[in-house]
């Protein structure tokens, strides 16, 4: 009974999680457009000119930003070396002390 359950639960993934059989390459779409069509005429795509200056802002702030980030991480890589170096003297005095007075005995 536990088999055939077991059976029937995977043979219901199988079948639940296959791929279509239409995934094949498909011919992309051509367009026969010319110049005196009137669908292309009646698009107007104004010229985009940024303002320089504007520009110019926005990408020092976004430096100033990604540098002040990238100052963080390293403030906090160095803390977390800090106390990974303060853990680790500890341990090595705990395992002198320990030594120590197991010698002594």
């Amino acid at each position: 009974m536990k088999h055939s359950f077991l059976l029937a639960v995977l043979l219901c993934g199988l079948f639940t999680f296959a791929q279509n059989g239409d995934t094949g390459l498909q011919k992309p779409v051509t367009t026969t457009a010319g110049p005196g069509d009137p669908a292309t005429d009646s698009i107007y795509i104004p010229e985009y000119k940024p303002d320089s200056t504007r520009l110019q802002q926005s990408i020092s702030y976004n430096m100033d930003g990604i540098l002040q980030l990238q100052k963080e991480n390293r403030e906090k890589q160095k803390r977390a070396a800090m106390i990974r170096i303060a853990i680790g003297a500890g341990f090595l005095i705990v395992l002198v002390i320990g030594l120590r007075r197991r010698r002594k005995n």
